[in-house]
């Protein structure tokens, strides 16, 4: 089972105008409309999406100066139900070893939370041997439209720089898991 670790810091604050079209203005690396489907498990320190092809499970590690250190599983379906329950911290009633999309969907349906999205995904690069996931999320959810902008590296120190050069330090950090508990209450 793959896994990594990345540092995150994201805010869903109503962030300027002139500093989203900052970060549109970056190099260009994805755009695209989605429907995401998060599953809620009461802990804002663990974060579940389901895919198609499997479920990316992030266990937060650390959180320092807002920017938060996450171990990122992916398990591929058919998922081994006793490995999932573990990292979700999450259980499923199941008598199978291994469950498929399909059915995970039946048992943990009254957690799934759908948020449509569109993503504008940009490249920075606060030095030559850096380079910085920078994105921003336009999110309907609950009839409700949110703005999210996030960034993503391999080090503490190139996030916070990050923030730094792109004007977000000024914004309350807040993860998806954060915010989908605030929402749903």
């Amino acid at each position: 089972m793959p896994e990594s670790i990345d540092f995150e810091w994201r805010t869903f604050d109503n962030v300027r105008q002139g500093t989203i079209d900052g970060i549109l203005a970056l190099e260009k690396f994805e755009e695209k409309s989605l429907t995401d489907r998060y599953v809620m498990c009461g802990q804002d320190n663990i974060n579940i999406k389901l895919l198609p092809s499997g479920i990316k499970i992030k266990e937060l590690l650390e959180k320092r100066n807002g920017i938060e250190k996450w171990l990122s599983y992916y398990l591929s379906f058919p998922v081994d139900v006793k490995d999932f329950s573990e990292k979700a911290k999450l259980t499923v009633a199941c008598e199978k070893q291994s469950i498929v999309y399909d059915d995970l969907i039946e048992r943990i349906l009254d957690k799934i939370v759908e948020i449509e999205k569109i993503r504008f995904m940009r490249i920075f690069r606060p030095s030559p041997s850096g380079i910085i996931g920078v994105d921003v999320n336009y999110i309907r959810m609950f009839h409700r439209e949110f703005a999210s902008v996030g960034i993503e590296g391999k080090s503490q120190d190139m996030v916070s720089d990050a923030l730094e050069k792109l004007g977000l330090k000024r914004y309350s950090p807040k993860n998806y898991a954060e915010f989908l508990r605030g929402e749903i209450k």
